[in-house]
């Protein structure tokens, strides 16, 4: 098991992160599934063995909590005994509303798992990196990081501070044999957008949507895992610091 490759996901039992997940299982790599909610977990864990015959390995845990997120590591090291890349897709979408409307109540909640969430996980994540002297860190944060959206600003903020994060961490790491880089997905069909894209009537918002992507249609989720693997890859190894829109061209403005 030393010569194969292992990936710990975030997020891995649904949508975006289940099907990132598939595609690294896909090409052969074991896999740490990270995720609340234990029954969903451990189904999709199945899944992923009995589809791709690699190793799954479930681990429930909470990213906004320290203590579960240096264990998911740890848990993680002590199955596959190394660590080759870490994907963070966990998150929440946060509070939709007007600025002048939210409170600091819901400036905790989704800075406390977006933001402060993504920041445990690099942490432990690049502790183990620094006593193996390699390993590859992907963020996924969100088109509203180059295109804004109305009603949004949490969540926006949260996702540019994982941006921000991403491009400072790279240089502290770069010439110690760790890479970190973001994928900034567009809009991508999953359970949670289903209903909303599958609208399209006149004015509604899953019209809207599509009108601003130039080629009119959302990504499946293995569309972002295709591009999440390939940052986190080798094949990628000259590329650190970097936020990758995966987006059908939307955030070009080309629409």
């Amino acid at each position: 098991m030393a010569d194969e490759k292992v990936a710990l996901i975030t997020g891995a039992s649904s949508g975006i992160g289940y099907g990132i997940t598939e595609v690294f299982a896909a090409n052969g790599v074991n896999v740490a599934m990270v995720a609340l909610g234990a029954e969903t977990l451990n189904e999709k864990t199945q899944e992923i063995r009995d589809q791709y015959h690699v190793e799954a390995l479930p681990i429930v845990a909470n990213i906004a909590n320290e203590d579960e997120v240096n264990h998911a590591v740890q848990e993680t090291i002590e199955k596959f005994g190394h660590l080759d890349y870490a994907v963070n897709d966990a998150g929440i979408s946060g509070t939709f509303k007007a600025f002048h409307e939210l409170t600091s109540a819901d400036f905790d909640k989704t800075m406390g798992v977006d933001l402060r969430g993504t920041f445990l996980s690099m942490s432990a994540e690049i502790k183990q990196f620094v006593k193996q002297g390699y390993g590859s860190v992907v963020n996924i944060t969100a088109l509203g990081t180059e295109v804004a959206a109305p009603s949004m600003s949490l969540y926006i903020a949260a996702k540019a501070g994982i941006v921000g994060f991403t491009h400072a961490v790279a240089m502290d790491y770069a010439d110690k044999g760790i890479r970190v880089n973001a994928v900034s997905p567009g809009a991508v069909r999953t359970n949670m957008t289903k209903a909303v894209l599958d609208d399209t009537s006149e004015g509604s918002f899953g019209q809207l949507l599509l009108n601003g992507i130039p080629n009119k249609r959302a990504a499946d989720p293995k569309e972002i895992g295709e591009a999440v693997y390939f940052v986190a890859s080798e094949k990628a190894s000259y590329m650190t610091g970097q936020n990758v829109c995966v987006d059908g061209g939307a955030s070009t403005g080309n629409n």
